[in-house]
C-alpha cells in the first residue's frame, strides 16, 4: 500500500510516540510528504502551509488540543480526514461525535491497526 503523492500531517507532543508514527509512515508515504506538528498552534500552521490530505492527531497537547484545533479545521469548512490517536478513549468518543471523525487509535498504537485506517481514510 502506498500513497506516495499524497501528504499526512501528524499532530503529536510527545517525541517518541510522533518518531514512531513516522516510522510507520515512511513506508506508506514519501518521507518529504510527512509533516509534523508539536501541538494545534503547529498543525493549523502546517495545514495552511502544506494542505495535507489527511491529518492524525493527539488529544491531550500543550498550547492547543486536539479537540480545539479539530473544531477550527472543521469551523473552517475543511472536511479533511482526521485519525484521532489517543490514551483517553472517552476524549475519543467526543471527538466522533462532535467532529465527524470516521477513524481512531487508542494507544499504544499497533502499525497494521494504522495503516489500515489510513487506507479506510484515503
Amino acid at each position: 500500500m502506498t500513497h506516495s503523492n499524497k501528504k499526512i500531517l501528524v499532530v503529536e507532543d510527545e517525541f517518541v510516540i510522533r518518531s514512531n508514527i513516522v516510522l510507520i509512515l515512511e513506508s506508506i508515504f514519501y518521507k518529504k510528504n510527512i509533516y509534523k506538528a508539536q501541538n494545534g498552534v503547529e498543525g493549523l500552521e502546517q495545514i495552511i502551509k502544506n494542505d495535507p490530505d489527511i491529518i492524525l492527531t493527539d488529544i491531550k497537547m500543550p498550547l492547543m488540543n486536539g479537540f480545539e484545533m479539530t473544531k477550527k479545521i472543521r469551523e473552517s469548512g475543511n472536511d479533511i480526514p482526521i485519525i484521532v490517536i489517543s490514551a483517553f478513549e472517552e476524549e475519543i468518543y467526543k471527538m466522533v461525535r462532535l467532529y465527524d471523525i470516521k477513524e481512531y487509535i487508542i494507544k499504544p498504537v499497533i502499525e497494521s491497526d494504522l495503516k489500515l485506517k489510513i487506507k479506510r481514510s484515503l
